[in-house]
């Protein structure tokens, strides 16, 4: 693969972040991260659940920009999984409750937003809206529906891949609670 500063620069302006894959038998190809595409980082992600092959083979699948063929091949895929996980590098929200709302915030890269709690019926609701239960539709309905910032705009965050696939990964902890104590007799 003959690449130049002026190939990886047409192609960072076209994909976004990139990434180049070496081989110990020489072989590379090139692949754009899918944290630059929402639909793309939501099928990895479940596929994680299921494999990490099956993660591995959908980012190869899905975000290959040239290179050997013979890199999809499953003798490369352990040790291409582990590294493919760490391009993933999701940031990491914390949350916790002020007043009537839960603030989540992303401190890696300064954002915080405002999420109504999530309650039974929400959650209820959320499964209704996905009957075939697609991986994180669930996630996104809950955030929409219980969105509480007055500031920042849910759209912005769509906008921003990684750091709304983020949030949608604490979504579901945002639970009203309520002290309680179970004691055995």
């Amino acid at each position: 693969m003959d690449l130049t500063e002026e190939k990886i620069k047409e192609y960072k302006e076209q994909y976004g972040q990139i990434a180049l894959i070496e081989t110990v038998d020489r072989k590379s190809a090139l692949i754009w991260l899918p944290t630059e595409n929402f639909k793309v980082l939501q099928q990895v992600l479940s596929m994680m659940n299921v494999s990490d092959y099956a993660m591995t083979e959908t980012i190869l699948n899905n975000c290959w920009i040239e290179g050997d063929e013979t890199i999809k091949q499953d003798k490369y895929f352990a040790g291409l999984a582990y590294q493919l996980k760490e391009l993933l590098d999701l940031f990491d929200p914390t949350f916790e409750k002020k007043g009537n709302v839960f603030e989540i915030q992303v401190n890696k890269v300064g954002y915080t937003c405002k999420v109504n709690p999530i309650h039974r019926s929400d959650e209820e609701s959320a499964k209704r809206n996905n009957p075939q239960r697609k991986p994180f539709e669930e996630q996104m309905f809950l955030l929409e529906k219980n969105w509480a910032d007055p500031v920042k705009k849910l759209d912005e965050l769509k906008k921003d891949p990684k750091l709304y696939m983020s949030i949608l990964t604490v979504v579901s902890e945002l639970r009203e609670e309520a002290k309680s104590a179970v004691k055995k007799l």
